[in-house]
């Protein structure tokens, strides 16, 4: 169309506008729009009796069902690789699919066990050598998918410590997304933990009660459970107090008690267990906010959160001390306190900031570069925080800055967070513990801390904020004066946290009943783990909450005292700062009377520069004699 005069069309368009305002003046009070441009209501009836059938026609009946198509469900396939070529290649040794329906809140796990009766008598006789530490090479053993305790499939047999990756495909109507592992090894417990639509606290207290928790699985899956309650329980206080409608859309993770292997010339040669591990590949929601700001600002927070949960989760539900755990915004947390800069990386201030990052991990930079490139922007600390007592690792945070979405990784590959015992010892099978249920108590000053830094502007570099005023202020933005979250053992320094003893060696049998039998000894069975300000943490054998025991057995008629002796110096040494710093007695108990003098020979006036008090038991801490 060509020649056409706009005026025209304004001034018609202006004369329709003055019409209708009059015509709503003289004819409408308050009118809605469905008064101006038409609309259709819904009449609402009182009947005192519900009609036998709908007032509508039916225009078109379609297919009837009975339950849900297939086609209409989510579903879950699992595939198992026994190396990297065969997952590139999409050539699994094991695969199964079944409906997310059908998982709820069982568990669904992948164990291995022994291949043939010969493997399963090696596996036993090396258990049972009470060393903690396999020999990988000798044992075969085969992957077994179950749902709680039902089989669902095996696969063959491999070499324990060989590798074992896998791929988790969730299906939904409309599209596959699928989430690739590729650090796993045959012989680690795993659960792949799915929150297909949300999991409250009800649930997994539910699920704590109907189902024993005294296996290593069962332990992962709780731990999984719990994971996803607090998740979803806090998403959904800041989605609140922002305003955002937010959904939980299927999601996964893979918690873990991982073998680690030592390697000869690229063979698994031997292997043992002392940590869990977490990685969340997918945690998504469908999200409503007024406007882009608000949802990211959703994102970072939820993610920094949930980052945090993925460390410290294992330390509520194990009763770890708190912090002692690795995940993103732990390593935030522990830069933060030691003034380690962290810096937000983008392609404009790249060169002048990578040149200050100090790492040992050539991954780490090489991801960090691969995010840059990719237009995504990193947050890391300019080097890794020291960890004076737990897991140490780097993490760093690559996101959208878009969208606020990111990946909260540390070194390793993993997308999560991991954890261990603070006085943790190699263990011959999947670590198995007391679980503690979470309960609702008042909230961590460092998961607010660590919210906070995910809240940090655009500006680069820059160190994230931290102390009771930013809190205060981000708790203000949440509207919240008491966020509800789990407690841990406490802080690490000078609070004794009970730990599994070694009981598989006879030996100990004496050793046992003697730490037991120390006056109040309040953790029968267990040691103890303290660490002191600037010391190690270390294991004790008795403690009734004023005196710290260390226990010796020897009996001086089944070998060399004088030389025994000389080994625990170093030892009691430590023993004794760690007692002193924390305010605490200092103990030691022998059982053979030869045992003092032995003692005063290497450390003069033992009592009291270095115990408290040095006592003989020969009824309860003295080993037998040696048969001839």
């Amino acid at each position: 169309m060509t020649g056409f005069n706009p005026a025209i069309l304004e001034t018609a368009v202006s004369q329709a506008q003055f019409r209708l305002e009059a015509y709503l003046q003289n004819n409408l009070t308050s009118p809605a729009v469905s008064d101006v441009i038409g609309g259709r209501k819904t009449i609402i009836q009182d009947n005192p009796v519900l009609p036998s059938s709908l007032p509508n026609k039916i225009k078109v009946l379609g297919v009837r069902y009975d339950q849900l198509p297939d086609r209409l469900k989510y579903h879950v396939s699992l595939e198992l690789f026994n190396t990297s070529f065969d997952q590139q290649l999409g050539s699994p040794s094991l695969t199964y699919t079944l409906p997310l329906s059908r998982i709820g809140l069982k568990r669904l796990g992948i164990t291995y066990q022994p291949s043939s009766p010969v493997d399963e008598e090696t596996l036993q006789n090396q258990i049972n050598t009470g060393t903690g530490v396999l020999s990988t090479y000798l044992i075969s053993v085969k992957p077994v998918l179950k749902l709680d305790e039902i089989v669902l499939k095996s696969g063959t047999g491999v070499t324990m410590g060989s590798d074992q990756l896998i791929d988790v495909i969730i299906h939904s109507p409309t599209t596959n997304h699928r989430m690739s592992y590729r650090s796993q090894v045959a012989g680690d417990e795993m659960i792949v933990s799915i929150n297909g639509g949300g999991i409250d606290i009800k649930q997994v207290s539910e699920r704590a009660q109907a189902v024993a928790n005294n296996t290593a699985a069962e332990n992962l899956h709780m731990t999984g459970l719990s994971y996803w309650a607090e998740a979803d329980f806090m998403t959904q206080a800041i989605a609140s107090a922002l305003k955002v409608n937010a959904l939980r859309l299927p999601s996964v993770g893979l918690f873990s008690s991982p073998l680690s292997v030592v390697y000869s010339f690229g063979i698994p040669r031997t292997g043992y267990y002392i940590q869990r591990t977490v990685d969340i590949k997918r945690n998504i929601h469908a999200i409503g906010a007024v406007d882009t700001t608000v949802r990211r600002a959703f994102l970072r927070q939820t993610g920094m959160l949930h980052s945090y949960l993925e460390s410290s989760i294992l330390e509520q539900v194990f009763h770890y001390w708190h912090g002692t755990g690795v995940s993103t915004a732990q390593v935030f947390i522990d830069a933060n306190k030691q003034g380690i800069p962290i810096y937000q990386i983008n392609n404009t201030n790249a060169a002048s900031i990578l040149p200050r990052l100090t790492m040992s991990d050539s991954t780490v930079l090489a991801d960090v570069n691969n995010a840059l490139n990719a237009g995504l922007e990193v947050m890391i600390p300019e080097r890794q925080p020291d960890k004076f007592v737990g897991a140490a690792a780097m993490g760093y945070l690559l996101y959208d800055p878009v969208t606020g979405a990111g990946s909260y990784r540390i070194s390793g590959g993993l997308e999560g967070g991991a954890g261990e015992g603070p006085c943790a010892e190699p263990e011959p099978q999947p670590l198995v513990e007391a679980f503690k249920a979470i309960v609702l108590t008042s909230i961590f000053l460092a998961m607010l801390t660590v919210i906070t830094a995910g809240s940090v502007g655009a500006a680069a570099p820059a160190t994230v904020p931290a102390g009771n005023a930013a809190i205060a202020r981000l708790m203000t933005t949440l509207g919240l004066s008491v966020l509800t979250f789990p407690a841990t053992a406490g802080n690490a320094f000078c609070n004794p946290s009970p730990e599994r003893r070694n009981k598989k060696d006879s030996k100990n049998a004496v050793h046992n009943i003697c730490a037991n039998t120390r006056s109040g000894n309040i953790y029968k069975n267990l040691d103890v783990c303290v660490a002191a300000p600037n010391i190690k943490p270390k294991r004790f054998d008795a403690y009734n909450g004023s005196i710290l025991w260390e226990v010796k057995t020897y009996n001086g008629n089944n070998g060399n005292l004088s030389f025994l002796v000389g080994l625990d110096k170093d030892d009691w040494l430590r023993e004794s700062a760690i007692a002193k710093a924390c305010g605490f007695s200092y103990w030691y108990t022998v059982g053979d009377f030869g045992h003092p003098p032995e003692i005063e020979k290497l450390s003069p006036n033992f009592v009291p520069n270095i115990a408290d008090n040095l006592e003989v038991d020969p009824v309860n801490c003295l080993q037998p004699d040696k048969k001839p």
